[in-house]
């Protein structure tokens, strides 16, 4: 399990394999934690939402009391009556290698059939597939009872697995309700003009 370290290392602009940008690690003085709900820290390759703590963390937010006690929390890692954690709104995820991987942002969390899904998670384990370059899963429908996952998904090579090979990947690491309904194969995933995947553009290659 990782843990928030301080490398005294300045980020850097990699790439990742699903085509999103590493943040590599934590500068002098800062710690970065990837939590789940509970405040526990998730094994690498999990995302959950990451917290910053270390001598960089503000005291609050100006004249707002309420964002400022959402916002900042005690850090239950770190030795002193003033430590504290602020919740980035940010999903990422420790990759083998120590660095972290940005996957995108926790407000764009999903409700289907009941749960609510990240579907950055999804996406991670997608990418895992030999065959996968990059992908990005959307949730189409126009209600909560018609919504089904679609994942867009580019390919490495000429190789494309068909759907039923992909959900049976995907059941050793993914619930059945975190399944994508729909695979489909795609050239490339369309950006945004800071390198984010363009979500939107996504679900209209196929409209």
């Amino acid at each position: 399990m990782h843990r928030g370290h301080n490398f005294g290392a300045e980020l850097t602009a990699q790439t990742t394999l699903n085509g999103l940008p590493t943040i590599g690690r934590p500068i002098a003085n800062t710690d970065v934690y990837i939590l789940d709900e509970n405040l526990c820290q998730v094994d690498a390759g999990r995302s959950r939402r990451a917290l910053r703590g270390g001598m960089n963390v503000a005291r609050g937010y100006r004249n707002r009391l309420d964002l400022t006690a959402e916002k900042f929390i005690c850090d239950p890692f770190t030795a002193g009556q003033n430590a504290r954690l602020y919740r980035t709104g940010d999903l990422a995820r420790y990759l083998p290698n120590g660095d972290i991987a940005y996957l995108g942002r926790a407000d764009e969390q999903i409700k289907i059939l009941g749960y609510r899904i990240e579907p950055s998670e999804i996406e991670a384990a997608i990418d895992r597939h030999p065959a996968i370059a990059a992908s990005a899963v959307i949730a189409r429908g126009s209600n909560c009872s018609e919504k089904r996952l679609t994942a867009y998904i580019a390919m490495r090579n000429g190789t494309t697995p068909s759907a039923a090979e992909m959900r049976e990947f995907l059941k050793t690491s993914l619930p059945d309700y975190m399944l994508p309904s729909i695979f489909a194969k795609i050239d490339r995933l369309p950006l945004t003009a800071n390198g984010k995947v363009d979500r939107a553009q996504t679900a209209r290659t196929d409209d």
